[in-house]
């Protein structure tokens, strides 16, 4: 794979979605660079979680190629999917993937494949801090808001290397100020790791200047 983390759709199409339409995303060659941002939107049920689950190799139903690189990825096996995974794609899926029985703290630190936190305990508190959960830290999930607990979702999926950041309408219990703040923090883990983001929602939250927009 080298050095190219460019994602690549090449007439990818969900079985599930075959006779709705053309539109931007499917049946279409797409290619998306490591380091920048996108936003991907559409209204519900038109695709934005099958696709977050296709780029992870967790959706096999959809005819098409998905590439990382040079590498073909529509037929790889599980072990593979796997590494890439752990290596290169971190994710906040719309449902969360929380442990319940877990505290948000211990939810936190634990990253992809429960490998230990990449970053010390001392920077993601800072970032708890910022996101306003430093509190809840010993709490179980289920004491947690929905607003709280896609906070610590998303920075169970920071505290870790990553070359995509993949987020499923990540922001749907966040005020706006909350929202903005919890954006500047990934704007700032994606430029350190000169990491791509994609984003998917409803409507247009962001600056426009900020991200590349395709609709499906």
């Amino acid at each position: 794979m080298a050095d190219n983390f460019t994602l690549r759709l090449q007439k990818v199409l969900p079985f599930p979605l075959i006779g709705r339409g053309q539109n931007t995303i499917w049946q279409k060659d797409i290619s998306l660079t490591s380091g920048k941002n996108y936003q991907i939107l559409a209204p519900s049920g038109t695709g934005k979680s099958t696709l977050i689950g296709i780029l992870n190799g967790i959706r096999k139903d959809y005819s098409g190629e998905v590439f990382i690189g040079d590498e073909n990825l529509s037929k790889a096996s599980l072990d593979r999917w796997v590494e890439i995974r752990r290596k290169y794609i971190s994710t906040v899926f719309q449902d969360l993937r929380l442990f319940d029985q877990l505290t948000a703290g211990e939810n936190i630190f634990l990253s992809g494949g429960f490998e230990p936190s990449t970053f010390s305990k001392e920077q993601v508190f800072d970032w708890c801090v910022r996101l306003q959960i430093e509190g809840k830290l010993n709490d179980k999930m289920g004491q947690l808001s929905y607003g709280q607990k896609q906070r610590v979702a998303l920075l169970r999926a920071l505290n870790r290397k990553f070359r995509w950041l993949l987020l499923d309408e990540p922001f749907s219990h966040l005020d706006v100020d909350n929202m903005r703040i919890a954006f500047d923090l990934i704007k700032e883990q994606c430029r350190e790791q000169q990491a791509g983001l994609i984003v998917t929602g409803l409507d247009h939250r962001f600056n426009q200047d900020e991200f590349e927009t395709l609709e499906i």
